[in-house]
């Protein structure tokens, strides 16, 4: 504190100022690196429970026999470009010149897969009125944060 002639402060100097800048710059610096990965995990945490839905769809619509086809998921991790996945029905596997379309997503720009890897796909194929696939995941990951969804041969999935 700065004190005038009576020996009463006034104020504060320059240097206590600059130190309580640098203290809250500090502060502030933290605040946004928790706040980032708080908000990443929020987002793989969302992407990853919407894919859990998109396969349940799919799981069911194969167990109820929905057009007498096989129905899946099929996760895309392209070189470049945005990662997305696709709902889908077929008389066989996604080559199968038959297969349908039914759903496409694209993941948001600040999350990809790392299973599939870069430059691959990944199927999720549940058989006509059975529902069974073959034990299988997919990863998400955004900053630092991953979240797995598993899917059983008996077509149980999870969100790890």
């Amino acid at each position: 504190m700065i004190s005038n002639f009576t020996g009463k402060p006034t104020g504060f100097s320059l240097l206590e100022l600059l130190l309580v800048m640098a203290v809250l710059m500090i502060l502030a610096v933290a605040g946004r690196q928790l706040f980032l990965s708080y908000t990443a995990s929020g987002a793989v945490d969302d992407v990853a429970q919407e894919l859990k839905s998109e396969i349940t769809i799919a799981h069911n619509k194969a167990i109820a026999g929905a057009y007498g086809v096989n129905w899946g998921i099929r996760a895309v991790q392209p070189d470049s470009g945005q990662s997305y996945y696709q709902l889908f029905y077929s008389p066989g596997d996604f080559a199968h010149p038959s297969t349908t379309i039914v759903n496409q997503v694209y993941l948001p720009i600040q999350i990809s897969f790392s299973n599939p890897l870069s430059g691959t796909e990944k199927e999720i194929n549940f058989t006509a009125y059975g529902g069974t696939t073959t034990a299988t995941n997919v990863i998400f990951v955004a900053a630092g944060t991953s979240r797995q969804v598993t899917v059983a041969t008996s077509g149980v999935i999870e969100i790890l």
